[in-house]
């Protein structure tokens, strides 16, 4: 029996209702940067493996496949940075390019704790599509579309894991102001823009591009995540891409719902 082939609408709409179940019931003890998105990064991983499959015959078919890796820095400079190495399938050839986000957390829905205008500054001026992550206790409201619209919070349902542009935020200076008018959903950001190939860093190697990030926010620790898209109507790739850049990374795997370095 086939299984179905989520669209990307699908796709996006099942990552965000994951991950905002994630923030939604993660423990006030278990509040950090790095505790959330290791969980974020499992459960993409998780609708990654099961979004697969066989659809219609005119329909594109994708099989995804995702490797995870940390890198521990100083125990007090944990803040759940998550760099997306993708590597999509073309009629050219496989083409990898990548994306980055730097990760806050709050549980009041309006105070980011480790929101820092100044490494935000440094972070623009250094790495390309870089995207801030922002997780709510409260959540907010964010769109799932592209284009922007004067709307006020009670026109959209409230949104747990958000993501702004960061050369955007820098305008704007506050969180809640860049989230109200330019926020996205973090399932339509990672699909749309991410997944999709279509807002990623190719202006270097992926190699270069981590080194550069991983040096800009001083070795902080970090998660780097390598996502192959094959699309199953072309001639198949192999790839099992290592950590671009950093071979010391310890690898992640997830067992019991849980991630353990290997």
């Amino acid at each position: 029996m086939s299984r179905h082939a989520m669209s990307p609408d699908e796709l996006r709409s099942e990552i965000q209702s994951a991950v905002d179940a994630i923030v939604q019931e993660t423990h006030e003890a278990d509040w950090s940067e790095d505790f959330l998105s290791l969980s974020l990064v499992m459960k993409v991983r998780e609708v990654l493996g099961t979004a697969g499959g066989e659809t219609e015959p005119d329909a594109a078919r994708h099989s995804f496949d995702l490797q995870a890796y940390k890198i521990t820095g100083e125990a007090e400079s944990k803040h759940g940075d998550i760099a997306f190495v993708v590597t999509r399938q073309t009629l050219h050839g496989p083409m990898t390019g990548v994306g980055f986000y730097e990760a806050k957390a709050s549980i009041d829905g309006h105070r980011y704790p480790t929101f820092d205008f100044r490494q935000l500054q440094r972070l623009c001026t250094k790495t390309p599509r870089l995207s801030y992550l922002f997780y709510s206790k409260d959540g907010g409201n964010a769109e799932s579309c592209d284009w922007p619209t004067a709307v006020t919070a009670h026109d959209f349902p409230r949104f747990k894991v958000r993501t702004v542009d960061a050369n955007y935020l820098r305008r704007c200076r506050n969180p809640n102001a860049a989230l109200h008018t330019h926020g996205l959903t973090f399932g339509h950001h990672f699909v749309n823009r991410l997944l999709s190939g279509r807002d990623l860093d190719y202006s270097r190697s992926p190699e270069n591009a981590v080194k550069r990030w991983l040096d800009v926010t001083r070795r902080a620790t970090a998660i780097i995540v390598s996502v192959v898209v094959q699309d199953t109507t072309l001639p198949r790739i192999e790839i099992h891409p290592d950590c671009p850049g950093y071979p010391d990374a310890k690898r992640l795997t997830f067992e019991n719902d849980r991630p353990r370095l290997t």
